[in-house]
């Protein structure tokens, strides 16, 4: 139904220039004719409901109101009328409708809207009235609160919550050396090193390979890449090893796309030759991380969440890869008498040239032979290390200490380990934390028979809560900016689900909302349920001063 809007000739007098002895005289004057009238009441459009909250305008003056009662051609209801204060105090109206006019009563004071027409659908109804000599419009649509879906699930990155699927031996590579894998029982490092001097006296060409643990299910679009690196003192040791897929499947579980890497090892009883292969261990990963890097729409990996995380060489493995840079190479990397120049970081294993930023790593038990490279790159940083370490320094010292006769300044420079490696950190004002195992040796996270203990479980828990701290740096909140509208303070949002408790939301962008609290509601509270852009949950809570 279409209707009109009657107008006043532009003009005749209108109420501002009327004084309120006047007006209220006129207010008289139309409720006693009102009254005197004897034509029929006529109801509210039909669609106009009792007890729903609408939400509209008169004019431009914005309204919440709920008929209590619609009966016998006569009403009842409550109207909150909106101001610049987060508070609405709530106000009772009864009203009655006689052909084109309209009483109304509020506190007491009656009022008549001549020329009053209305129309009305399923959701809405709206109209004009003509009040003293004012012409104004009103427009109203039923309330609905925006959808809100509490996230209740475990939370993504924090807790287990997905299957897994594994995709084993990954080509992601090849390079020349003296073997990528190899299981070893024994911790004798001597006997060790003589089982394998005579795979030291040649090179082939190998493939380098990497497993890679997904989240199976899962809907997000980009996912955080962790890479582990096993360790064995650049000897022995395969990509799966126990404690390392433990925490592959762990942290895939999670929702991390997660690759356990093989790479070379393997030295001659020499200190050139150690040196060597450490280097060429920190050229495979890089190699790694660039195809995985190349492949991240095949795996859905989001590179701005890059992780790494090793243990005793896997750990010195790690801090190279994310600190060391081609100025920081040792000097028996490059070509001297016997022995061939490695070549730049970047430039073994495969010919892809994807570039890279790491954001976090776990280090530990591993070593710099440079402390000054962790200048290099502001990379969060959590170690955990024994202070008994005999194999590779908690301070600095040489590695492998516990070699008898104390020969193993003849086969190792110093290394600083993870005890300087933090006080650097520290200083350069690096997110970091160190956990010190007081007393204990090297690998202190395994049995004798390779099996995981309290401090595993310990190591895995802190790095959990350390790495959750690059999705959401600090703690999800509702900041309150100005008397209505409130904010969502954790990241950048993908979604962001909003209820008040109490009140009624007006407007939503997405983590913005514009809020009104009914002064008489028993319970006041805006609730966010959010994901942000990198698949973290979060939640927060906001309750008006009383």
């Amino acid at each position: 139904m279409r209707f009109g809007i009657v107008r006043h000739n532009s003009n005749a007098s209108t109420d501002s220039d009327r004084t309120e002895a006047e007006l209220a005289a006129a207010n008289a004057a139309e409720v006693k004719a009102f009254e005197q009238d004897e034509s029929e009441l006529v109801s509210l459009p039909a669609n106009i409901k009792p007890h729903i909250y609408y939400y509209g305008k008169i004019e431009s003056q914005e309204y919440i109101l709920i008929f209590n009662d619609i009966e016998k051609k006569k009403f009842s209801g409550t109207f909150y009328k909106i101001g610049e204060n987060a508070i609405v105090s709530p106000v009772n109206f009864t009203g009655k409708a006689k052909r084109e006019k309209c009483l109304l009563v509020v506190n007491g004071k009656k009022t008549v809207w001549k020329n009053y027409r209305a129309s009305s659908d399923d959701y809405s109804f709206k109209g004009s009235f003509v009040e003293g000599k004012a012409a104004k419009d009103f427009s109203f649509s039923t309330y609905i609160e925006p959808t809100f879906k509490k996230n209740t699930d475990s939370s993504r990155y924090q807790d287990e919550y997905f299957d897994v699927e594994v995709i084993n031996d990954v080509k992601y590579g090849s390079a020349e050396g003296y073997w990528v894998s190899r299981e070893e029982n024994s911790t004798n490092y001597a006997k060790i090193i003589a089982s394998g001097i005579a795979q030291t006296l040649s090179t082939k060409q190998f493939d380098l390979r990497m497993d890679l643990y997904l989240p199976k299910n899962d809907s997000q679009e980009k996912r955080p890449l962790i890479m582990f690196i096993h360790g064995g003192g650049f000897y022995i040791g395969d990509k799966k090893d126990n404690p390392i897929v433990l925490w592959c499947r762990h942290y895939a579980k999670m929702g991390y796309v997660v690759a356990s890497i093989n790479y070379r090892m393997g030295f001659k009883p020499t200190k050139g030759s150690i040196e060597r292969c450490g280097y060429c261990a920190t050229q495979d990963a890089a190699a790694a991380m660039r195809y995985l890097i190349h492949n991240k729409g095949k795996f859905r990996i989001d590179p701005n969440y890059l992780f790494v995380a090793g243990s005793s060489a896997g750990g010195i493995t790690t801090l190279n890869l994310a600190f060391m840079r081609n100025k920081n190479r040792p000097e028996s990397s490059k070509k001297s008498f016997g022995n061939e120049d490695l070549g730049p970081i970047e430039s073994s294993g495969n010919t892809l040239k994807e570039t890279y930023k790491i954001r976090c790593i776990c280090n530990m038990w591993g070593a710099v032979h440079d402390i000054s490279m962790i200048d290099n790159a502001n990379i969060s940083i959590i170690s955990f290390h024994g202070n008994a370490d005999q194999v590779v320094p908690y301070g600095e010292e040489v590695p492998f200490k516990d070699i008898k006769l104390g020969i193993s300044k003849l086969f190792f420079n110093k290394m600083f380990g993870s005890n300087p490696i933090h006080a650097r950190a520290k200083t350069l004002g690096y997110r970091q934390k160190l956990y010190t195992f007081d007393g204990c040796g090297h690998a202190p996270h395994v049995d004798k028979n390779n099996q995981p203990n309290d401090k595993f479980y310990f190591i895995q828990e802190k790095t959990t809560e350390f790495f959750y701290k690059e999705f959401v740096p600090e703690e999800p909140s509702i900041k309150y900016k100005d008397n209505q509208t409130f904010t969502a303070v954790a990241g950048d949002f993908a979604q962001c689900y909003w209820q008040a408790i109490g009140g009624f939301i007006l407007e939503q962008n997405r983590e913005t909302v514009r809020v009104v609290w009914m002064s008489d509601a028993k319970e006041k509270k805006l609730e966010m349920s959010g994901r942000l852009l990198n698949g973290a949950v979060v939640n927060a809570v906001y309750a008006p001063a009383k």
